[in-house]
């Protein structure tokens, strides 16, 4: 059975072969290229996901799968180049919202949907800062799926690609920036010390 590839797959006595090599082709071999990418930006087990984005992530990626090749060469190199970047951020913005008020950046999404009646902050899109960092361990674990038949791997070091060591530990890096403007966080600090909070 040369050229076929089936995965094995149980949850307690149910057992399933899942035939991969049927699924490359029902999806083709430029989608499939993609996968890496997409599972690792929209949320796996070393990687998180993107608040508020579910099952429309992949419907967003089969209808716009020409438009959003840059989501597959998340892993091409580390770190990421600015196209992947610029892609993954786009791909983003779409899967929140089809309005074109919404802008093209997740900073411009982010206060669109913040003006929106009845809009809770916990649903708001991630700021750019976050998102590339975000990006940064997504591509980083990309990459280490790309390479996964290679019999000595090269990879760099996890440092700097969207984590970072504190304290002898490996952690996400959140954001490199403060998260709001330096006189409003004065202002929530200043409100937080006069509530006792």
């Amino acid at each position: 059975m040369a050229g076929q590839l089936w995965f094995k797959t149980s949850v307690k006595d149910n057992v399933r072969y899942i035939h991969v090599h049927q699924l490359v082709a029902t999806l083709g071999v430029e989608m499939t290229k993609t996968l890496p990418g997409f599972h690792a930006l929209t949320g796996c087990d070393s990687t998180s996901a993107v608040n508020g984005i579910g099952k429309k992530a992949w419907k967003e990626l089969q209808w716009t799968a020409s438009e959003n090749q840059g989501v597959g060469q998340l892993g091409d190199t580390v770190p990421p180049s600015e196209h992947t970047v610029s892609a993954c951020e786009k791909f983003i913005c779409s899967i929140y919202t089809k309005s074109t008020k919404a802008g093209t950046t997740v900073d411009e999404l982010r206060y669109w949907m913040f003006c929106q009646k009845k809009q809770k902050n916990e649903s708001l899109s991630p700021t750019t800062d976050s998102l590339r960092q975000h990006i940064g361990r997504d591509n980083y674990q990309a990459a280490v799926w790309k390479r996964s038949l290679e019999a000595i791997v090269d990879i760099p070091p996890t440092d700097g690609n969207g984590w970072t060591f504190t304290d002898g530990h490996l952690e996400p890096a959140l954001m490199c920036k403060d998260p709001a403007p330096t006189g409003l966080l004065e202002l929530t600090e200043c409100k937080c010390e006069k509530s006792a909070c």
